[in-house]
């Protein structure tokens, strides 16, 4: 049985089109779902099947001709670019030395083509800095040649869970908080590594990892809750933590947050005063 994967393109294509020096087509509603994470291995390449439809929202365009690099741009409801792309990109090489599985088992995402003819490409529902983006109205927008076109993008939870719109909308608020607090902790980190050399009373704001023992490969237990090394570690798995499934953050999890908040609070001010 052969399965075409969302075939509006089809439907929208004509001679217009075809004779166009570029063209976006409008995209299918999108779902909000979570690829597998079962840790799995791919089939071996001997075997017989095709693949799945890709997780994210497709975007189809079509280019007649391009005299500049093409730009692809995914809009949020308030204007803000959620992601940006561009052909003159270069494509995402796989570091086989890098790897522990075959090298034919990764699959970069490459960038968007220029190339005349018709293209899919492929937004994995996440904002630039991994957090998943919520349901809503979006916008697809390209730029080739000089010329802007948009279409309208529709990214809806998936009807498998229970969380409303708004339990989802409160995780992506919270992990963006949370994203943000840990890229300020770890550009100070960065910094008060730096100014220890000079500054040594900043060696237990920058702190060390936990002492690690052979009796146990996870290590021993941290001692250290008011480092900016333990607070970018803290902040990094509540992040993970809030974004582990589609529900309303707990108000644990907010504790939390404001707890962490307050060290980091604490700790850069007294790297800010080590100027």
């Amino acid at each position: 049985i052969w399965v075409l994967d969302d075939a509006s393109p089809l439907r929208e294509l004509s001679a217009s089109v075809a004779q166009s020096a570029a063209h976006l087509f409008a995209p299918a509603v999108a779902y909000r779902t979570r690829p597998g994470n079962d840790q799995g291995t791919p089939l071996p390449l001997d075997e017989p099947a095709l693949p799945n439809p890709p997780n994210g929202a497709i975007i189809d365009y079509y280019v007649g001709s391009a005299s500049t690099p093409l730009v692809l741009e995914v809009i949020d409801a308030s204007g803000h670019v959620v992601r940006r792309w561009a052909s003159s990109e270069k494509p995402q090489a796989v570091n086989v030395r890098a790897l522990d599985i075959p090298a034919f088992w990764s699959h970069p995402q490459q960038p968007p083509s220029a190339e005349p003819g018709a293209h899919r490409f492929t937004w994995n529902l996440e904002y630039a800095n991994h957090v998943l983006a919520p349901p809503g109205r979006y916008a697809v927008r390209i730029n080739v040649s000089g010329k802007t076109y948009s279409q309208a993008l529709t990214l809806r939870r998936d009807p498998t869970y229970p969380a409303s719109d708004s339990d989802l909308r409160a995780q992506f608020d919270l992990a963006q908080s949370i994203d943000t607090e840990a890229t300020s902790v770890a550009d100070v980190l960065k910094r008060a590594r730096t100014l220890v050399k000079t500054h040594p009373q900043l060696r237990s704001v920058v702190g060390e990892a936990p002492p690690t023992t052979p009796d146990d490969s996870v290590g021993k237990p941290a001692q250290d809750f008011t480092s900016l090394r333990y607070i970018g570690d803290a902040l990094q798995n509540l992040l993970q933590g809030v974004e582990s499934g589609d529900v309303r953050p707990t108000p644990d999890q907010y504790t939390a947050f404001n707890i962490l908040r307050a060290k980091a609070a604490r700790a850069i001010a007294l790297v800010n005063r080590a100027k």
